[in-house]
């Protein structure tokens, strides 16, 4: 069953693997990117934006949704979010 679900999300992980890789790399290791104020803040909602699309991406195909379904489970994993 493990198995089943590494195979349908390969893409998610390896999302995941790279964000905690970003995350918890100490910040030596990026000093030669150019940086401006609350850099980090705007990279890590890119990271996690990037992240829950990819996830959306692998759910949606593996279920299938359609029309009204598909729209709907759009709205609520990332319009909702925002409002909170």
């Amino acid at each position: 069953m493990v198995k089943k679900y590494i195979i349908a999300y390969w893409k998610s992980l390896f999302v995941m693997l790279v964000i905690l890789y970003l995350t918890f790399a100490p910040s030596s290791t990026f000093d030669g990117v150019p940086r401006f104020r609350h850099a980090d803040k705007v990279v890590h909602f890119i990271m996690f934006l990037g992240w829950a699309t990819v996830l959306t991406c692998d759910f949606l195909k593996q279920y299938q949704l359609v029309g009204f379904k598909k729209l709907k489970f759009i709205l609520i994993v990332f319009v909702f979010p925002v409002f909170m």
